[in-house]
C-alpha cells in the first residue's frame, strides 16, 4: 500500500486565546488589553502544522464537532496544509479552549483552559487501514484508551511511534 501521509496524528488540539496586558491585574480591577490573538495549539496539532511546514505529509485524527471552535482548527490545519480528513465530527465534542494571559513587561503568563467536550478517539473508531496509511505515528498523552489501540495497530504494521 503506498503510504498516504509521512506522520499520522492521534491527539489533542486546542484553541488558544492570548490575551496581553502590561502588567497582571490585581484582584477586583479592571484592565484595558494591549492586544488579543487567537492560535491552535496542543501537541499533535502544533507536532503535524511543524512537521507540515517542513514539507511533510501529515494528518490529524481527532473527535471535534461543528462549533466556532472546532470549525477555526479545522481550517486553521488545512491552512497549514494538514490533512483533516480522518476527523470524526460529532455534535457536542470541542477542542480544549485556554485563554492565556501574558504579561507584556515580564513574558509571565496564566492559563485558564476547560476540557468540555473535548472527547479522545475510541478504540473502536481507529480503523487498522488508516495506521498503515502513515509511515510514522504520533500520539499523545491526551490520546487515552483510543490512542493505545493505535499504538497496537501501529506495531502490527511495522510502523515507529513518536509519542508526546
Amino acid at each position: 500500500m503506498t503510504d498516504a501521509w509521512d506522520i499520522l496524528g492521534i491527539g489533542v488540539v486546542t484553541v488558544d486565546d492570548f490575551l496581553y496586558v502590561d502588567h497582571f491585574p490585581r484582584s477586583n480591577t479592571k484592565q484595558r488589553l494591549l492586544d488579543k490573538q487567537r492560535q491552535g495549539g496542543g501537541l499533535t496539532a502544533t507536532a503535524l502544522v511543524a512537521a507540515a511546514r517542513l514539507g511533510a505529509r501529515t494528518a490529524f485524527m481527532a473527535v471535534l464537532g461543528d462549533d466556532e471552535l472546532s470549525r477555526f482548527v479545522l481550517d486553521e490545519l488545512a491552512r497549514e496544509g494538514v490533512d483533516c480528513s480522518p476527523v470524526l465530527r460529532r455534535e457536542g465534542a470541542h477542542p480544549i479552549h485556554a485563554v492565556i494571559i501574558v504579561d507584556r513587561s515580564t513574558g509571565e503568563r496564566t492559563i485558564l483552559y476547560t476540557m468540555d467536550g473535548h472527547t479522545p478517539v475510541a478504540p473502536d473508531e481507529i480503523p487498522a487501514d488508516l495506521i498503515g496509511r502513515a509511515r510514522v505515528l504520533f500520539v499523545d498523552s491526551t490520546s487515552g484508551a483510543g490512542g493505545l489501540r493505535a499504538l497496537e495497530l501501529a506495531h502490527r504494521c511495522g510502523i515507529p511511534v513518536v509519542a508526546d
